[in-house]
């Protein structure tokens, strides 16, 4: 995994260099670009080849030539670690298109492949034409959306961010998301 030893740095400078966010989320994409940046040697921790929840719904879905070239870049690493992946559903009740449309992973974190306790990193997948239900969490959150797809919170309308757009979610604050006729790919970073 030698070329995914560079993600977290690349990770890193694409949240640094965040534009559009609230003083909040300049703030948050600041301490977690911090964080990441300053990871040096990672012990990645791959146990086994693990398939895909989403049946053949990978990080392939993604054609890094459609990205811009730093975009392109992460997805390239992540598609040299996305084999080993902890993938896993969220329990969604009476929703079996949903439940079986969706996926995440944690990369860097306590269950991720590098194992961290002061950051998670992750990465969410979505079926087309789904939508993930509205949740909220203590730890504040910024995605880098790498497809097309749309994110709602409380107070705001669908927005849709586009490839390399970041969306912040403050401190337990409700949110969604919900794919199009492509599916749903996103990076989520989660800061205690």
């Amino acid at each position: 995994m030698s070329a995914s030893n560079q993600f977290p740095a690349l990770l890193g400078q694409l949240l640094g260099s965040a534009t559009g966010l609230s003083t909040q989320g300049q703030r948050a994409a600041a301490l977690i670009s911090g964080k990441l940046t300053a990871m040096q040697t990672l012990h990645w921790q791959p146990e086994q080849a693990r398939s895909n929840a989403i049946n053949d719904l990978t990080i392939a879905a993604l054609a890094p030539t459609d990205l811009p070239p730093e975009l392109a870049k992460l997805v390239s690493m992540m598609l040299e670690f996305e084999p080993f992946l902890p993938w896993y559903q969220r329990s969604i009740d009476n929703h079996p298109a949903l439940q079986a449309g969706h996926a995440n992973a944690q990369i860097i974190g306590p269950q991720g492949l590098v194992v961290r306790e002061d950051i998670s990193v992750g990465v969410s997948l979505l079926a087309p034409d789904l939508i993930y239900p509205e949740h909220q969490h203590p730890p504040e959150e910024i995605y880098l959306v790498l497809s097309e797809g749309l994110w709602w919170q409380t107070g705001q309308l669908w927005q849709a961010p586009g490839m390399g757009g970041l969306v912040y979610n403050a401190h337990n604050v409700l949110h969604s998301m919900r794919s199009g006729q492509t599916p749903l790919v996103a990076i989520w970073c989660l800061h205690p």
